[in-house]
């Protein structure tokens, strides 16, 4: 009970979307917000890394591609987050600096998976070894915390659950 505590503190709220960034905003942990008020229960989507969206500003991924596919398969809210905190446009960057996780990432990461009714696993290929050793990590997390199903859009070649940018929004959820 006390790390669900810890993950709702430097929760930042403004109409109707949630962020949890780090107190310097250098990592960004959680982003949800409201996709259809007719819909039911969350989805939580498991990227890589996040951008520089934020309540204000939206980037494709989240706000075409996971808030469409949340809208098509009838869910009230999207919630994103990743298997590393740190925020940034390049996914280069996860290899160039000392911790890509951040400090409190898997709190944070856990108060999600048992927050979601459903979970997309969608951080896309496994580009280098760093990145499959914390997606190895962060699925057996999501396992043992989910109280909902994992899904996936599909697989690609290396096993890794695909990205959801180049998919169509309807694309079913397969089973993880």
């Amino acid at each position: 009970m006390h790390r669900v505590r810890l993950a709702r503190a430097g929760r930042v709220c403004r109409a109707g979307a949630w962020q949890v960034p780090s107190p310097l905003r250098r990592y960004r942990y959680r982003l949800g917000f409201e996709v259809d008020p007719a819909g039911r229960g969350r989805l939580l989507v498991v990227g890589l890394n996040p951008s520089t969206a934020s309540l204000t500003r939206r980037d494709p991924t989240v706000d075409t591609c996971c808030a469409g596919i949340a809208r098509a398969h009838g869910f009230r809210e999207l919630e994103m987050t990743n298997l590393f905190g740190l925020r940034s446009t390049d996914k280069s960057a996860l290899l160039r600096v000392a911790d890509p996780v951040g400090r409190n990432h898997d709190v944070h990461l856990i108060a999600a998976v048992r927050a979601a009714d459903c979970i997309l696993l969608a951080w896309g290929a496994l580009f280098a070894p760093i990145v499959a050793e914390r997606a190895a990590c962060v699925e057996q997390l999501v396992r043992r915390h989910a109280r909902g199903p994992l899904c996936v859009l599909a697989r690609n070649a290396d096993g890794s659950p695909a990205h959801p940018l180049y998919r169509r929004l309807d694309s079913p959820l397969l089973p993880a």
